[in-house]
């Protein structure tokens, strides 16, 4: 009967301890709850006039990754913060001097259009005095035998191409010069001498398009294309560049093309 007792007391004492850690507990949670804990508030802290679903601004960046304007030289950072989403309320996850690499490295290069897929476009256009200042894209291509060369003068991305292989995919050391508004009248002034406005439009557009590719059965094929801002293209192609399939002098037009190609590269 006394152990019953004693089993009963000893029970009771230990329901009242922990029944009063509990209690001890719950005004402690209730005391967190009145007074948030700052050091929260500091690992996330934000000035308090922006907006978290806002993009980072340069200042920002600088200020929170110890960074200097100087890390973005030559960096577009608008560009930058979009391709990564950087907003404020996810600046803290992110390690922005790693991104920064990653964009210089990759992200910052000049992004290309596949040419091929360009040019595919069916929308025909006549090479004329009047619509000669709107050409954004002119590309002059060649194939013998296994080789297929081409000369881009790319308007719309402002740069100059002389590369081999595929037209979809353009290496960097391809990319050889600017293709501004000079270059563009230069181009425009070789229009003019060789009165290219003259020259009979291709309308075979199967038979062009196999050519690009260097299926036309034929060891030596050409075409050339000129896309204007309106996406209408103008095209002509052969086999040689003079033969009968080339218009007068188209040899030589070709030479000044590839010529001043090559000269823009050297400036």
């Amino acid at each position: 009967m006394k152990r019953n007792v004693h089993k009963v007391i000893i029970s009771a004492m230990i329901l009242h301890t922990v029944c009063f850690l509990l209690g001890c507990k719950d005004i402690e949670d209730e005391k967190s709850l009145d007074n948030p804990i700052e050091t929260v508030v500091e690992e996330n802290q934000i000035e308090d006039n922006e907006d978290t679903s806002m993009k980072v601004t340069m200042e920002y960046v600088c200020k929170e990754y110890n960074m200097d304007e100087s890390d973005f030289e030559g960096v577009d950072f608008e560009d930058f913060v979009n391709e990564f989403n950087l907003k404020y309320e996810k600046i803290k996850k992110e390690n922005v001097k790693v991104l920064l690499q990653c964009y210089k490295e990759d992200y910052g290069k000049v992004k290309t259009p596949d040419y091929r897929q360009v040019f595919a476009m069916v929308n025909e256009a006549k090479l004329t005095e009047e619509n000669q200042d709107t050409i954004a894209i002119v590309l002059l291509s060649q194939i013998k035998g296994e080789e297929h060369h081409y000369h881009i003068f790319d308007f719309e991305i402002g740069k100059i191409i002389i590369g081999e292989g595929s037209e979809s995919t353009i290496l960097e050391d391809e990319i050889v010069g600017e293709a501004d508004e000079q270059v563009k009248e230069e181009i425009i002034k070789l229009f003019e001498e060789y009165d290219a406005y003259s020259w009979k439009q291709s309308n075979d557009l199967k038979s062009e398009i196999n050519i690009a590719n260097g299926e036309a059965g034929t060891t030596t094929s050409w075409s050339f294309k000129v896309k204007f801002s309106d996406n209408t293209i103008y095209r002509i192609h052969g086999d040689t560049f003079t033969d009968e399939t080339a218009p007068e002098s188209f040899d030589l037009f070709v030479n000044d093309l590839k010529a001043l190609a090559t000269s823009s590269s050297e400036e």
